[in-house]
């Protein structure tokens, strides 16, 4: 899993170094009714153990300010879970601010944790910075709720890469 954090790490640095300031008529509202596909890292933070973890989202914004979203996250070693997002965007105004707040929460349900898979329910907010006009860099903290008998907190701050199609 480090070595997995180590390639993110790499890729955003490359995606900076490479990148060009977004034209005015990129940043207007460079999601609104596409796909965004997200893959990032991060350090998950329970009550038991701190672990590293990933995850993949597909998205996609029905509005400049609201997108819904399938995730497949994978804490190191803890088994899988599958959860569906709604996010809020702050945007407002002619185009989309540089960097964007959002907010949201997500329900989910766990595949392979013991002693059960249970029902995951949890908020995020997050900041994401718009690199070129279909690639942004974002970070984000998260909370979530492990339910059933794991009845467990989770703390995940993450950083991701997120792009359209």
């Amino acid at each position: 899993m480090r070595k997995m954090a180590w390639v993110m790490v790499a890729l955003v640095a490359v995606a900076l170094a490479t990148s060009k300031a977004p034209a005015q008529e990129e940043r207007a509202y460079p999601f609104e009714g596409k796909f965004t596909l997200t893959a990032d890292v991060g350090r998950w933070f329970t009550e038991g153990e701190d672990v590293w973890g990933y995850s993949v989202t597909l998205g996609y914004f029905v509005s400049p300010n609201i997108d819904i979203a399938v995730a497949f996250s994978d804490p190191e070693g803890s088994g899988a879970m599958w959860s569906a997002k709604l996010r809020y965007w702050f945007v407002s105004g002619a185009e989309r601010p540089n960097p964007t707040f959002y907010i949201g929460g997500e329900v989910g349900r766990t595949t392979g944790f013991d002693p059960e898979n249970v029902t995951v329910w949890g908020a995020h907010v997050g900041v994401d910075w718009l690199i070129t006009g279909r690639v942004s860099l974002y970070g984000e903290v998260a909370w979530r709720h492990f339910g059933g008998d794991v009845d467990e907190d989770a703390w995940i701050v993450s950083v991701g890469l997120r792009t359209s199609f």
